[in-house]
C-alpha cells in the first residue's frame, strides 16, 4: 500500500514537473497543469493536488489567488497544519483579506485561536507586501474606469422597454465605451494587461469589456474595436495578466451577442440545452478552462468535503 502511494506521488509530480518544464512561466502551461490538479480533487486525490500545487507554486513568479485558496483548504481538509498555514499566509501576501479568510468553515473547525493569534500578528505586515506588488497608479485609473462604467451601465436600468434600453446602449453607452476602450488599449501597449497581476483585482478590466461586448446584437456585429483586442487579450493569458477566465466571460459576452449559432459559446452567459453541451467544450478546452462536466464535479466535491473551489462560470 505505501509502495502504490509513493508510485501515484511520484507519477503526480513528474506529470506536473513535465507540463511546467514544456515552457517556463508559460500560463496557458499554469492553467493546464490547475486543469490537471482539478481532475486530482474530483478524484478525491486531496494529498496528491497539494503535492501538485506546491510545485505549480514552485515554478511560477505569480501565483493566481484562488490556488493559494483552494491549496490552503486542501491542506486543513488533509490535516497538514504547517502547509495550511503557509498557504494561507501566501494568500493574504495576494489580496486575500483577515474577515474573508474567517469565514471559511474548515478553517474555523480546524486552527486553534494561536494559529489566529499568529495570522492576526502577521496580517499587517502580509498586506504591506501585496500592496507593493501592485502598480498604484494604474489600480486607481482602472477603479475609477469602472466606477464610471458602473454608473452608465446601470442608468440602463432606468429604461423599462427593451428599445429604450438598446436606444440609450447604442446613442449614450457606447460612445463612453469606445473611450474606454480606447484607454485600456493605452494601459495595455504600456503597462500591460490590468488584471489581477497588475492592479490586484481580475474583475474590474474585464467587467468594462463585457460592458462593451453587450451593448447590442447590431452593434457588436459592426464593432471594430473588440475583434482586434482578441489575441492581445489571449498573449495576457499567456503572460499570467489575465486568467482565462476572466476572458471567457469577456468573449461569452460577445459571442452571445452577436446571436450566431454558427459561433459556438462558452456557455457562461446564456445557459445551454444538454445537447449542446459537448459543442462548447471544445472552445473551453481550446482556451484553457475546466469543461461544463469538470465543473459539475468539482461543485460536488464543494457539496461533499466543504473545501471551496470558487467555481467562477456558474450559470
Amino acid at each position: 500500500m505505501i509502495k502504490k502511494l509513493l508510485l501515484s506521488y511520484f507519477i503526480c509530480l513528474c506529470t506536473i514537473s513535465a507540463i511546467i518544464g514544456q515552457s517556463k512561466n508559460d500560463y496557458t502551461v499554469y492553467h493546464q497543469s490547475v486543469l490537471q490538479i482539478e481532475q486530482k480533487i474530483v478524484s478525491e486525490k486531496y494529498g496528491d493536488a497539494l503535492s501538485m500545487y506546491e510545485q505549480l507554486f514552485n515554478s511560477y513568479d505569480f501565483v493566481f489567488i484562488r490556488d493559494y485558496k483552494i491549496a490552503s483548504q486542501l491542506a486543513a481538509y488533509t490535516k497538514n497544519k504547517e502547509k495550511t498555514l503557509a498557504y494561507i499566509e501566501l494568500a493574504i501576501q495576494s489580496g486575500w483579506t483577515l474577515k474573508a479568510i474567517k469565514k471559511n468553515k474548515l478553517f474555523k473547525e480546524y486552527l486553534t485561536k494561536e494559529d489566529w493569534k499568529t495570522l492576526k500578528n502577521k496580517y499587517d505586515s502580509l498586506v504591506a507586501i501585496y500592496e507593493d506588488t501592485l502598480n498604484k497608479e494604474v489600480q486607481s485609473q482602472v477603479k475609477k474606469m469602472f466606477a464610471k462604467d458602473q454608473w452608465k451601465a446601470f442608468k440602463a436600468l432606468f429604461r423599462f422597454s427593451e428599445k429604450a434600453q438598446t436606444r440609450y446602449t447604442e446613442n449614450k453607452f457606447a460612445p463612453h465605451s469606445e473611450q474606454q476602450i480606447a484607454k485600456l488599449m493605452d494601459i495595455i501597449a504600456i503597462q500591460g494587461y490590468p488584471g489581477e497581476q497588475l492592479v490586484g483585482k481580475g474583475y474590474w478590466t474585464s467587467t468594462i469589456i463585457s460592458h462593451h461586448n453587450s451593448i447590442s446584437t447590431s452593434y457588436n456585429r459592426k464593432d471594430t474595436l473588440y475583434p482586434p483586442l482578441i489575441p492581445i487579450l489571449k498573449e495576457a493569458i499567456k503572460k499570467g495578466q489575465l486568467s482565462p477566465y476572466q476572458f471567457v466571460i469577456i468573449d461569452d459576452w460577445y459571442l452571445t451577442s452577436l446571436n450566431d449559432d454558427s459561433k459556438p459559446t462558452y456557455g457562461i452567459i446564456k445557459p445551454l440545452p444538454p445537447e449542446h453541451i459537448a459543442k462548447t467544450n471544445n472552445p473551453r478546452t481550446t482556451i484553457g478552462i475546466r469543461t461544463i462536466p469538470l465543473r459539475d464535479s468539482l461543485l460536488t466535491v464543494e457539496e461533499k468535503t466543504g473545501i471551496r473551489l470558487y467555481i467562477t462560470d456558474i450559470w
